[in-house]
C-alpha cells in the first residue's frame, strides 16, 4: 500500500484544511476582542495622561500663567501616542494649546477603527479653599487628540505578529495531531485486520458489508474485509436468544420503576395538597388576626390622637411647663404615623379578603393628581425634591374610586420622595393612550432598584434585599396595597427600574372607565 493511498494521507489532508478553518476563525475572534481591547487601552491612556498633568496644568491656568500652562502642555507630547492637547476656556475659546511638530501622521487602521475614540474633552477642576471652606470649581475643559498614526502602526505591527504567532501554533498543533493519529489510528486497524483475518470463516450469513470503492486500497477497507470475515463465525440464534432475553428483563425492571414512581408522586402530591390547605388556612387566620387587632388599636388611639390635638391647640387652656408642647406634638405626630400604618393593615385584609369596596365616581384626573401633590409638598421641600405635576394635553376625565385613588396617588408620590435625594426630582405626568386607556406615570430621578427586586417589593411586608430600601420607614404596604386596588379597577401597576436611575411606577386605567367618565 502506498502513502498516498494511506488512511493517515486523507486523515493530514482533513487535518491541514481544519488547520486553515481554525485559524481564520481564531485569529477573527482574536482580532475582534484585540480591537475593543486597545480601544479601551488608548481611552485609559488618554485619561491617565489628563490624571497626570491635572493639578499642576489647574494651578496654571487658574493663575492664568500660560507660560507654565503651555510647558505642561509640551511635556504631555512626550508621550508618543498624543498628537495635540489643549486647555479650552468655560466660553469655548482655546487658552492654549500643544501639538506635535509636522503635519499629523495618518494611517487607515487608525482612521478606521479608533477615530471615535482619538478625541475626548473633560472638565479641568481645581479645589480652591476660601473663608467657607474648600470647593471644586470647573475652570475650564482638557482636549486630547491621539496620534491616530501611531495608534494605528502599532496595531497594525500587533495583528501581524499575533497572526504570525497563531499560524505557527496551528500548523504545529495540526503536524502533531497528524501523527497521533497515525500512531493511534491506523496502526491498531491495521492490527485488528490481521487479527480478524486469522479468524476462519464457518457457515455462510448473509448481510455482508459492501466495500467501498474509494476505501478499497486503504486501511478502512482493510476493516470491511476483515468484519465480512467476522460474519462468518457469528451465531445469530444465540444474539437474538441474549437480546430477548436483556429486553424482557429490562421491560419488568422498568415496569417496577414506574409503578414504584407512580405511588411516590402520589404520596407526594397529597401530601402538598394538605401543606396548601394548611398554608391557605394559616394565611386567612393572620389576616382576620391583622384585621380584629387593626380595628381594636384605631379606636384607642383615634382618642389619644383627639386628647393630644385638644392638648396641643390649648383647648382647656395653656400648655406649663412649654417643654411639654414639644412632648404633646410628638405623641400627636408619633399617633398619626401608627394610624396610617393600621390603616393600610386594614387595607390589605380587606383586599386578602376580596371584600374591596369602590365608590365609583366621575372626576378629573389633574384636580386628584394636583390635590395629592399639595399634600405631599411640604415633604418634598423638606427633603429637597422637586415635585412636578405635567399638565396633560387635553382633561381627562376617570371613573373611579376618589379615596382610593388618592391613596395610590399618595402611596407613589410618597415613595418617589422618600427614595429620591436632595436636589433630585419626582414628576408626574397623565395622558391618554391611543386606545383609550388612561395613563398615570410617576418618574423619580432616584436612587432605583434592580429589576430583579421588582416582584418582591410589590409583595407585603417586603421592600427587597436592597438595605438602602429599608431606610424610609413604614411596613412595606404601599405598594402591594397600590397594586390590589388597581386591579379592582380592572387595571395594572407596572414598575420600571434600574440602579442609580430611577423608578417609574406606572397606573393604567382601562379604556372603558375613560368612556365611562366621558
Amino acid at each position: 500500500m502506498s502513502l498516498r493511498q494511506s488512511l493517515s494521507a486523507m486523515h493530514a489532508g482533513i487535518v491541514a484544511l481544519a488547520a486553515v478553518v481554525v485559524m481564520a476563525a481564531v485569529g477573527a475572534f482574536d482580532l475582534v476582542q484585540s480591537v475593543d481591547e486597545q480601544r479601551r487601552r488608548y481611552v485609559d491612556l488618554r485619561e491617565q495622561t489628563v490624571d497626570t498633568i491635572e493639578d499642576a496644568l489647574a494651578q496654571a491656568v487658574w493663575h492664568f500663567d500660560r507660560a507654565a500652562t503651555m510647558e505642561i502642555l509640551r511635556g504631555a507630547l512626550t508621550f508618543g501616542y498624543i498628537e495635540r492637547i489643549r486647555v479650552i476656556n468655560p466660553d469655548g475659546t482655546v487658552y492654549a494649546q500643544a501639538a506635535v511638530d509636522g503635519a499629523p501622521s495618518r494611517h487607515w487602521l487608525g482612521e478606521f477603527l479608533f477615530a471615535d475614540v482619538a478625541s475626548n474633552a473633560r472638565p479641568l477642576r481645581l479645589q480652591v479653599k476660601g473663608r467657607r471652606g474648600a470647593a471644586t470649581k470647573t475652570i475650564g475643559r482638557v482636549q486630547v487628540h491621539l496620534d491616530l498614526g501611531y495608534v494605528g502602526r502599532n496595531f497594525q505591527a500587533y495583528i501581524l505578529r499575533t497572526v504570525g504567532e497563531q499560524a505557527v501554533v496551528v500548523l504545529i498543533l495540526a503536524v502533531l495531531v497528524t501523527l497521533f493519529a497515525r500512531r493511534a489510528l491506523t496502526r491498531p486497524l491495521n492490527q485488528l485486520a490481521g487479527q480478524v483475518s486469522n479468524l476462519r470463516p464457518g457457515d455462510t450469513n448473509q448481510g455482508y458489508l459492501e466495500l467501498p470503492r474509494l476505501h478499497r486500497h486503504n486501511e478502512i477497507g482493510k476493516v470491511v474485509a476483515s468484519f465480512n470475515d467476522l460474519l462468518d463465525r457469528v451465531h445469530d440464534a444465540q444474539r437474538l436468544r441474549e437480546e430477548v432475553i436483556r429486553k424482557e428483563y429490562t421491560r419488568q425492571f422498568l415496569s417496577q420503576v414506574k409503578e414504584r414512581l407512580e405511588q411516590e408522586i402520589a404520596e407526594r402530591t397529597q401530601e402538598l395538597q394538605e401543606e396548601k390547605r394548611h398554608a391557605e388556612l394559616a394565611s386567612r387566620s393572620k389576616s382576620i388576626f391583622l384585621a380584629n387587632m387593626s380595628h381594636e388599636l384605631r379606636t384607642p388611639l383615634n382618642g389619644v390622637i383627639g386628647y393630644a390635638e385638644m392638648i396641643k391647640e390649648e383647648v382647656m387652656g395653656p400648655v406649663q411647663p412649654p417643654i411639654y408642647r414639644n412632648y404633646i406634638e410628638n405623641i400627636h405626630s408619633s399617633g398619626k404615623h401608627m394610624l396610617t400604618l393600621i390603616e393600610e393593615v386594614l387595607s390589605l385584609s380587606e383586599t386578602e379578603f376580596g371584600t374591596i369596596q369602590l365608590d365609583e365616581r366621575t372626576q378629573d384626573v389633574h384636580e386628584a393628581v394636583q390635590s395629592a401633590a399639595e399634600t405631599l409638598q411640604p415633604l418634598a421641600q423638606n427633603r429637597g425634591v422637586s415635585l412636578i405635576v405635567a399638565a396633560p394635553a387635553e382633561p381627562i376625565a376617570l371613573a373611579a374610586d376618589p379615596s382610593k385613588l388618592r391613596q395610590m396617588l399618595l402611596n407613589l408620590m410618597s415613595n418617589a420622595i422618600k427614595y429620591t435625594e436632595s436636589g433630585g426630582s419626582v414628576t408626574v405626568t397623565q395622558t391618554r393612550e391611543a386606545d383609550g386607556a388612561v395613563r398615570l406615570v410617576v418618574q423619580d430621578t432616584g436612587r432605583g432598584i434592580d429589576s430583579s427586586q421588582i416582584e418582591e417589593v410589590l409583595e407585603p411586608f417586603n421592600r427587597g434585599s436592597n438595605p438602602l430600601l429599608n431606610q424610609g420607614g413604614g411596613l412595606g404596604l404601599g405598594l402591594p396595597l397600590t397594586k390590589r386596588i388597581m386591579e379592582a379597577h380592572g387595571g395594572t401597576l407596572e414598575l420600571l427600574s434600574e440602579r442609580g436611575r430611577g423608578t417609574s411606577a406606572i397606573m393604567r386605567f382601562p379604556a372603558a372607565r375613560a368612556r365611562a367618565a366621558a
